[in-house]
């Protein structure tokens, strides 16, 4: 879409232009795809006060990043108090993805919006945790069906001024069979770094590891839905996305590519890698080492990064061949079409009549009408 384009621009700092003139109706589809690549901070930042900018656009760019400061206050304090509880309780997890690079790689934490944190725990602490925070006041509830559904859980908390704030607690990254495993906690913790800028305790994976979990996270988007205010999306193309990656790529030295190299062919996701590096380069000028991408161009692309290529049938196909027995592969198809009935009563709240069968086949019956239409973007 041109208007993404546009955005990536301002993004480079490479073009202080803005749309002249934005009717009401034009402002409103204008904002929505601010909302879904997650910028309106950076974005906000980034425009010089002299662009030609709308008021009303402006404005309301000043609103989210006010509301973002505000959320970003809260919620760091909540994850302050969880991550003292689980430590006093002889856990201390990995904090991941958007939250591990906004206190690493950008000005200011806000920039990287986000709407929860993921955490990362050993297998044998996983259950314990969530009775920890549970105790802490979290309501902990189950994942989205779906392979994750078995390997992750929701932890809610509500905040001083009525945001709930979620904290999702994983054993493993990874709940796709094919996948499984592909990121250890003991390997992941041995390198670990610290955040002091959200707790003494609190500690995220190398930038090394996060950058192939960011370039895995981003492809498995394409397939694995998200929401973003309310709106259902399957895309692998959102900014903020790539602005990890390229925080993350501008960080390492020339010793720490050759190790993103060696560790993403040890972990066949040399494909995902070099896709995400391509884009960031090409999308966000990102400077990364031409012998880099000769050499993931030139590797495999490794099965994990085929699993993550491939469609929704692709992907079902290789799980159900990972998986190690028949009743592994049995319980995987029925939660897939029968999904725990809590999680269809939370889903699908807003849905009328909210009676169980009811929910099932208006859950069906959307997901055919998207997977036809192609409408990744309105499937409510």
């Amino acid at each position: 879409m041109e208007i993404d384009l546009q955005f990536a621009a301002i993004l480079r700092n490479c073009d202080d232009r803005i749309l002249p003139v934005l009717e009401d109706e034009d402002l409103a589809r204008f904002l929505r795809r601010i909302d879904f690549h997650g910028i309106a901070c950076i974005m906000s930042d980034r425009l010089p006060a002299e662009a030609n900018l709308p008021d009303a656009l402006r404005a309301e760019l000043r609103e989210r990043v006010v509301r973002a400061e505000m959320w970003e206050l809260e919620h760091r304090a909540t994850l302050a108090t969880a991550l003292s509880t689980l430590d006093a309780a002889g856990i201390t997890p990995l904090l991941l993805k958007g939250t591990a690079v906004a206190y690493r790689h950008y000005e200011r934490p806000a920039q990287r919006m986000r709407g929860d944190t993921d955490i990362l725990v050993a297998r044998t602490d996983f259950e314990r945790a969530i009775e920890v925070l549970v105790n802490t006041g979290g309501q902990a509830s189950a994942m989205a069906a779906g392979p994750v559904a078995g390997c992750a859980r929701h932890v809610l908390f509500e905040g001083t001024t009525g945001t709930v704030h979620e904290i999702d607690v994983h054993h493993d990254l990874n709940g796709h069979a094919a996948l499984r495993g592909l990121f250890d906690f003991e390997a992941l913790a041995a390198q670990a770094v610290q955040l002091p800028g959200i707790a003494p305790t609190a500690r995220a994976p190398s930038d090394i590891d996060t950058l192939l979990i960011a370039v895995m996270h981003r492809l498995k988007h394409r397939q694995s839905a998200y929401y973003v205010n309310g709106t259902l999306y399957l895309s692998a193309d959102r900014l903020i996305w790539l602005m990890d990656i390229h925080c993350l790529a501008e960080s390492l030295g020339r010793e720490d590519w050759e190790q993103v190299v060696d560790r993403a062919r040890t972990k066949g996701l040399t494909g995902a890698l070099l896709a995400g590096l391509e884009a960031a380069c090409e999308v966000l000028g990102a400077q990364v080492p031409e012998r880099v991408l000769e050499r993931l161009a030139g590797a495999d692309a490794g099965r994990p990064s085929r699993f993550l290529e491939a469609g929704v049938l692709g992907q079902m196909l290789m799980d159900l061949r990972a998986m190690q027995s028949m009743r592994d592969r049995i319980r995987f198809l029925s939660e897939l079409a029968f999904p725990p009935a809590d999680h269809m009563r939370s889903a699908f709240g807003h849905v009328r009549p909210n009676w169980l069968p009811w929910l099932y086949l208006y859950r069906a019956g959307r997901g055919t009408r998207v997977l036809w239409s192609g409408d990744w973007g309105g499937a409510r």
